[in-house]
């Protein structure tokens, strides 16, 4: 039990560090939850007759078994949590968003580094001529938390930040299903402001002729360098 005890701290440890270590360490809960289920379920039948060992087994094996999050978890149900993009936000699917003929248009601006949802990084590195800040990868913590930080941090910041990253554009999609969780979950922060049109002087916009792609150049500093 030490032993087990040791290897799920362990896990726990490296779930922290990358999610992925998760693999690891769910056997080993279970084991260790279902063995422990047993004996608790044998001690409070011995306490209270009137509820049979298995239905003890049974409770104490709940919060070890997916269906009960399932249960209680809208996300796990498969049920999308309502969410609202405001008065500007358009198309309700993110369908358009992630095309090669939505996308392939940004090869109409020079090559240069984007920030964009994280969930566009890989579409755009193999459609584009670009380079991006974030992208669905479990090693890209800090261009990835550059990202969560400049669109959904304070506003103050979002100019600084965003100038620190050297990025020279932004690019969102309204219909994006990423687009309207952040929105939702700030917003008074850049993203949300610029659904609503509410368009900062740092930023210039750059319409793109298929229309669904939101494209934001930054302003040059006073002393014409984009930093």
């Amino acid at each position: 039990w030490w032993f087990l005890t040791a290897l799920l701290l362990a896990g726990a440890g490296m779930c922290a560090w990358q999610i992925r270590y998760f693999a690891f360490a769910a056997p080993l809960a279970a084991i260790t939850g279902g063995a422990a289920s047993i004996r608790l379920a044998a001690w409070a039948a011995g306490r209270i007759h009137s509820v049979k060992a298995p239905v003890w087994t049974l409770v104490f094996c709940l919060p070890f078994a997916a269906s009960t999050y399932m249960a209680l978890l809208p996300e796990a149900r498969g049920q999308r949590i309502p969410v609202t993009a405001g008065p500007a936000s358009g198309a309700s699917d993110g369908a358009p968003c992630l095309r090669p003929e939505t996308l392939q248009a940004l090869n109409a601006l020079p090559p240069s580094l984007l920030l964009a949802p994280i969930d566009s990084g890989g579409y755009l590195l193999a459609l584009t001529h670009h380079s991006v800040l974030a992208g669905a990868y479990h090693r890209d913590n800090h261009g990835n938390r550059a990202a969560i930080d400049i669109f959904e941090g304070p506003i103050g910041e979002a100019e600084i930040r965003l100038r620190d990253t050297g990025a020279r554009y932004l690019v969102s999609c309204r219909g994006q299903d990423e687009v309207l969780s952040i929105v939702t979950r700030a917003p008074d922060g850049l993203l949300a402001r610029l659904q609503r049109g509410d368009v900062p002087s740092w930023l210039r916009p750059v319409p793109l002729p298929n229309g669904v792609l939101q494209v934001y150049e930054l302003a040059e500093t006073p002393d014409g360098n984009p930093k």
